[in-house]
């Protein structure tokens, strides 16, 4: 039987391991019923009343704590995403140089047009007629507007020139957003709705750019003492992140999002049985024990912890091989070069690199190096490294050994970014 054929018998649902958002609506069903394994902590966070806020580390499973919280929310309540693209001063923002409160606004109203929710406006009583037609102009360019003269002339000609004529309701002052929401309130209450949700995710490696964002936010305390427009945060866990949430004084719920070693197994243990539809049910029967031990201490150098995603990758790396060799993984060199090209890729900053989660600081010459590197594409170099390196071959050795030591992986001492190419005595990257 041709090994494609057995890997396909043997792990006959490799969708169980892909991300959330490319299931099917039956794949969605099955992995919360089969996969999840829900915690106290998750169920504080959807729960809270007013806004609150998930913290973990890299590898904690923030995404998934969001994807949850969307399965959890009524009907009634509007859950909208408020992407980092929206917030002040970037290009996509709805008012961009303005603050969270504009954006927020912004963001629902700009929903209510493009859903076409707004054909109800003709219904609603004039005053809140008024105020949409007020929000409208007040939060959203010229352009963002066109599609709603356009539709209000096809229905009613009338309502054009209500809208033109729509007064300034507000001043532009944070003592007018109580007064403001309330009205919002009573708006989307037309639509069935009790409630706003605005979900926010900020990654690991984006921390850096958005540390301001998150200080002006977090300074809107008004914004976090009503539970009208009701914020959840996915945030990594990080002592700046964390002082910045200690000056809220209590406004925002927080919550730890860390897995426990035995829910960690118990997920990783799901995922594999339900891949292999019970035919593997355990991760001990994948790799000795030797080579899961030594997994469990590369995960804590990359991750700095026992993270939860990189054991449901490392998972889906043993599930493969053993599919492909109908045995369990007895060494790690056999595995390795697979789970760093797949998962761990290397991004530069401007002030080092990111090798997945893990940033790692470099010297200025290492950081030249390296930047060659990815500028060649996979092209392999010698004599500009030679150049860089005082056109000194063995200096050019020294660094790239340098390089290596930093960057590449303990496991089995394995070469999985920087390779020689033989024939011309010059290096590449591997960046793909």
């Amino acid at each position: 039987m041709k090994s494609g054929m057995v890997k396909a018998m043997l792990f006959p649902n490799r969708w169980v391991f892909a991300p959330l958002k490319t299931h099917t609506l039956d794949q969605t069903q099955i992995w919360w019923a089969h996969c999840f394994v829900p915690t106290a902590t998750l169920e504080q966070f959807v729960q809270a009343e007013f806004s609150s806020a998930i913290l973990g580390e890299a590898g904690s499973g923030r995404g998934v704590a969001l994807a949850y919280l969307a399965r959890q929310m009524p009907d009634e309540v509007l859950l909208l995403a408020y992407d980092l693209s929206d917030w002040p001063f970037q290009e996509q923002a709805y008012a961009p140089e303005k603050n969270h409160f504009h954006q927020m606004m912004g963001l629902v109203v700009a929903h209510f047009l493009e859903e076409e929710r707004w054909l109800k406006i003709g219904e609603t009583n004039p005053f809140l007629r008024e105020f949409f037609f007020w929000a409208v102009k007040a939060y959203l360019p010229p352009w963002r507007q066109r599609p709603l003269r356009a539709g209000l002339s096809r229905i009613n000609e009338a309502l054009v020139g209500e809208f033109e004529r729509a007064a300034d309701l507000y001043p532009d002052t944070p003592a007018t957003y109580a007064t403001q929401l309330q009205e919002l309130r009573e708006l989307v209450a037309l639509w069935g709705y009790s409630q706003i949700c605005l979900v926010c995710a900020l990654h690991t490696a984006e921390r850096n750019d958005y540390y301001a964002g998150l200080q002006a936010l977090f300074g809107m305390t008004g914004l976090f003492e009503q539970s009208f427009i009701n914020l959840r945060l996915a945030l990594p866990y990080d002592d700046k992140i964390e002082q910045l949430l200690g000056h809220i004084n209590g406004r925002l719920s927080i919550h730890r999002l860390l897995y426990r070693p035995n829910q960690i197994q118990m997920m990783v243990n799901r995922h594999i049985d339900l891949a292999t539809e019970h035919t593997v049910t355990h991760i001990d029967e994948l790799a000795s024990a030797e080579v899961l031990a030594q997994i469990q201490g590369d995960i804590k150098r990359l991750y700095g912890y026992d993270a939860l995603i990189p054991w449901l990758q490392w998972a889906h790396i043993l599930l493969d091989v053993y599919a492909e060799n109908q045995q369990p993984v007895l060494k790690i060199e056999s595995v390795v070069g697979r789970f760093y090209g797949r998962y761990v890729p290397l991004k530069l900053d401007e002030r080092g690199v990111w090798q997945g989660p893990r940033f790692i600081p470099l010297t200025e010459q290492l950081m030249h190096l390296l930047r060659l590197l990815f500028l060649a594409k996979g092209r392999h170099l010698r004599d500009e490294l030679v150049s860089i390196a005082g056109n000194s071959e063995d200096n050019m050795y020294t660094i790239i050994r340098r390089l290596r030591r930093v960057l590449e992986p303990p496991l089995a001492h394995s070469k999985e970014y920087i390779y020689l190419k033989s024939d011309s005595l010059g290096y590449y990257l591997d960046v793909d």
